[in-house]
Formats: structure tokens, C-alpha cells, sequence
């Protein structure tokens, strides 16, 4: 196995298929709270658990404290990871949720979300 030292992002990505969850930074809470979650538009009316039409990204801060929800706009307007490298970032974690669901589609009726925590070389 290789390994390399890595500066952690602040930025927690989570991939969602489904609505759901009951935690303060799950889609559904945030759903039923705001109507509006991560600056994603959704239609009124949703189930819980119910398969969204296509992927969202709903991204959160890391914390100590506890993880703030942002939209994915955010997280380059703060300035915490430039936007170039934020949309590879986006687009290996939606590449990776489906290869993964592809995967374990085999074996299991659905996957709901998975959460990922990027990285770049470290600097000394």
C-alpha cells in the first residue's frame, strides 16, 4: 500500500440519492425545515426516503463543534477550496457514488448517500 500525507479540506462531500435521514445535516431534516436545503430547489411534497430524480451534492463544513450545511456555490464563495479543484472534487465524488452503487446494486436493493473528505499533497 502507498501512502501520502495529505492536508484535509474543510469540506465534508456528501453524495444523496434518496431523501432522508434524521440528523441536523440530513436531507430530510433540512428538508422539512427550510424547503430550500444546501440551496437545492425541491418540490414541495416529497416522502421521506424517497428517491430524488438525480444526484445532489450537499455539502457541510468539518468542524469540532458540529458540521454547518452549505450549498455547493458556498463553498467556493467562502473560499474554502478554490473553485477548479472544487469541481473535480465534485465530479470524482458523483463518479464514485455510482461506480459504487453499480457495484453494490449486485447485492443490495439501494445505496442512500456516501460521504467523502478530500485532501491535497501537504506542504512543509
Amino acid at each position: 500500500m502507498v501512502c501520502e500525507e495529505v492536508e484535509i479540506l474543510p469540506v465534508e462531500v456528501v453524495v444523496r440519492a434518496y431523501i432522508t435521514g434524521s440528523t441536523e445535516t440530513s436531507l430530510w431534516m433540512n428538508y422539512i425545515e427550510k424547503q430550500g436545503p444546501y440551496g437545492l430547489i425541491l418540490p414541495a411534497g416529497i416522502q421521506k426516503n424517497s428517491k430524488l430524480d438525480n444526484l445532489v451534492i450537499t455539502p457541510t463544513t468539518k468542524s469540532y463543534v458540529h458540521d454547518e450545511p452549505l450549498s455547493v456555490y458556498q463553498v467556493v464563495e467562502r473560499g474554502l477550496i478554490d473553485p477548479e479543484l472544487w469541481g473535480h472534487i465534485q465530479a470524482i465524488a458523483l463518479k464514485l457514488f455510482v461506480r459504487g452503487a453499480q457495484y453494490l446494486g449486485r447485492q443490495h436493493p439501494r445505496i442512500g448517500q456516501q460521504d467523502s473528505h478530500s485532501g491535497r499533497p501537504a506542504v512543509y
